[in-house]
């Protein structure tokens, strides 16, 4: 080989890699961190190698590939997925399913994992075979094709790919835009000089031609790696238009259990805690939907709503401001889907035998802060996070602020009587935080119960129309956390104030310990403007217990008298005067039997009358069918009576149920 062929191979080598890094950079969005270049940058030295082993000996391309597949498998290991190896260096069959399931699953579970994703396991497969394969096929074309167009196509595609897989703010738009526009311009500017059999420009002229072309090239690049329609729409990503895979109206509502914790699990440890900042709650489900049965989770069909739920990474980028803490949550006896969570997830990491299960289950909405794993949580599963707290003022330093425009869906089967309630309990307050603490203090001033015997007064649990009626037209309100919280969610919506019902926690400030099934509890939060989310409290303190029912005061001095029955007396039975004796078998011969038939008469005649215009269609129908038949059997000529008495096949088919 020549040093012309020599410096051919270096620069088409040197370009190869160069655009297919730029390309790459389309990852720098999806991925945390700076890992997930080298698996790239591994995969691109790996497709080098193989093309130029190939190139050396003179093997086809399809050798080429098979050379570096083997290398791929072989690096996978160490390299991309540790963790299933021997040693961190032997694959086994383990590294093998995980390079088989990001190969083919992962680019679907990229899309619907909210970005920055931790390089990690299957997922981190991706750069690593894109790199592979774009630098392969490159050099592939480059070496092998006289064509000048052909070897850019490669990095081209990669490109395109990374901003369809990445985020709608783009990772780098000058280098994805103008950089590569000036690499590949460049690049088949100096193939296409080559294909001619010229040398390289050198004259100042030509030098100068060749910076203008790559300038504008550089600035329709720029352009271009926008992929922005004309308008004022967003570049098409393909992550925000994908369908979230895990639905919550699959499950019950969490509201709806609610008695099994505070009587079948009241003693048991749920799940223990510790780093839980002072003041702050832990929550397992918020609810704004309400259908007459029970408060739940919207569905994924509303954007702003409880059902957005979606995957996210290690990583999970918030603008939300407040106390900084680091909270580890530890598994016991709580069992489902719904994850405790505290404030605003920033970072979270599982850890225990089933880590990467969790891991790939969890998912995250980011406008309620709720989690949710759809593997469910067992005992022994660990989920240790990295929070922001929200500092909320007291309800009572905020009653002059106003109260946040929120989408939530509208309830159904609301209880007639909650409306008027609604107005006769916040008369005369003014503001909506004023009229939430009017609704607090009333409910506050009802009873608990369980609905155990120890509470005085059974309660029923539930929390439906039926429940709530029941429970606002009783002389005294009487329920549990279950019955309060819905019931206040539904007055602040009957007043046209945004609220959900939240299930879960709230620990005295500086808890660190056991959760038990007893202090699961529920409450309403409304947005208001400078605080977010504020929590309302509608539960009465557990000590407020029911007052048993009075009995009936009977007057002093008084004794009823029970007056006995009445008998009434009969007269003697009559006798017949003996000419109206009849003989017993003549009543027989003749009464009898005539009165029978004369009844089985009527009953036909009842039964016929109906019938008669339907027999009569029948028949007409019947008829007219018969008639048509004779028609097609003897009206026309031969070839004539033919095609009829194919229609009349046809026809006799259909009527026997057969498809034609």
């Amino acid at each position: 080989m020549n040093l012309g062929m020599h410096l051919r191979r270096t620069i088409d080598t040197a370009l190869v890699t160069l655009t297919t890094m730029v390309a790459l950079a389309g990852f720098a969005t999806v991925y945390a961190g700076w890992t997930w270049l080298v698996f790239g940058i591994v995969g691109v030295g790996l497709a080098i190698g193989a093309g130029f082993l190939a190139e050396r000996f003179a093997l086809p391309a399809v050798a080429a590939v098979a050379l570096g597949m083997v290398g791929l498998i072989v690096l996978a290991g160490p390299v991309v997925l540790p963790q299933t190896t021997v040693g961190r260096v032997v694959p086994t069959a383990a590294t093998l399913r995980a390079l088989v399931d990001g190969a083919v699953g992962g680019w679907r579970e990229i899309v619907t994992i909210a970005p920055p994703i931790a390089a990690e396991g299957h997922l981190a497969v991706a750069p690593y075979l894109c790199g592979f394969a774009t630098a392969l096929a490159g050099f592939l074309l480059a070496t092998r094709t006289r064509i000048a167009l052909a070897p850019i196509l490669a990095p081209a595609g990669l490109l395109v790919g990374g901003i369809l897989l990445g985020t709608a703010e783009p990772a780098a738009l000058w280098l994805q835009g103008s950089g590569f526009a000036v690499l590949a311009l460049g690049w088949v500017a100096v193939r296409q000089r080559w294909r001619a059999g010229a040398a390289l420009p050198v004259r100042l002229s030509g030098l100068l031609t060749a910076v203008g072309m790559l300038l504008v090239a550089a600035g329709a690049g720029y352009g271009a790696v926008l992929v922005v329609p004309v308008g004022d729409q967003e570049r098409y990503v393909l992550r925000e238009h994908v369908d979230r895979p895990f639905d919550p109206r699959q499950y019950p509502s969490p509201l709806a259990g609610f008695r099994r914790y505070e009587v079948a699990l009241k003693s048991k440890v749920l799940f223990t805690v510790a780093g839980l900042p002072a003041g702050a709650r832990i929550q397992l489900a918020a609810m704004d939907t309400y259908d007459g049965a029970v408060w739940g989770v919207a569905g994924n069909g509303i954007t702003t709503a409880s059902g957005m739920f979606e995957r996210v990474g290690e990583r999970v980028p918030t603008n939300r401001q407040g106390r900084a803490a680091r909270v580890t949550i530890t598994v016991k006896d709580l069992d489902g889907v719904w994850v405790p969570m505290v404030g605003n997830l920033r970072e979270l990491r599982f850890s225990g035998d089933r880590a990467m299960d969790l891991t790939a289950s969890f998912r995250y909405n980011r406008e309620t802060g709720s989690a949710v794993v759809p593997a469910r949580l067992r005992a022994g599963d660990r989920l240790n996070t990295s929070v922001v707290v929200p500092v909320v003022p007291e309800t009572g330093m905020l009653t002059g602020q106003a109260v946040v425009d929120t989408e939530l869906p509208r309830p159904i089967g609301v209880p007639e009587s909650v409306a008027a309630t609604a107005t006769e309990w916040t008369a005369g307050a003014g503001t909506p935080v004023a009229q939430m603490r009017a609704l607090v203090d009333k409910l506050r001033q009802g009873a608990f119960s369980d609905g155990t015997a120890d509470s005085g007064v059974r309660s029923r649990p539930g929390h439906g129309a039926g429940r709530l009626r029941e429970f606002l037209a009783a002389d005294q309100l009487v329920g549990d956390a279950e019955q309060y919280a819905a019931t206040l969610g539904l007055l602040a919506r009957a007043l046209g104030i945004p609220a959900r019902v939240v299930l879960g926690v709230a620990p005295t400030d500086g808890f660190t310990g056991d959760v038990t099934g007893s202090m699961v509890t529920a409450w309403v939060e409304v947005p208001v403007d400078g605080a977010g989310w504020v929590a309302f409290d509608p539960t009465p303190p557990v000590t407020n217990r029911p007052q048993p029912p009075q009995p009936e005061n009977q007057p002093n001095g008084t004794t009823e008298v029970v007056a006995p029955p009445v008998i009434v007396v009969q007269p003697p039975a009559q006798l017949p005067p003996p000419d109206s004796v009849r003989d017993p078998k003549a009543g027989a011969a003749d009464g009898t039997r005539s009165g029978w038939v004369w009844r089985l008469l009527r009953i036909a005649a009842t039964i016929a009358l109906p019938l008669l215009p339907i027999a009569a269609a029948l028949a007409a129908v019947v008829g007219w069918k018969a008639r048509r038949r004779r028609g097609r059997r003897g009206r026309g000529t031969t070839s004539h009576r033919l095609a009829l008495g194919w229609t009349e096949a046809l026809d006799r088919l259909r009527d026997l149920g057969v498809a034609v």
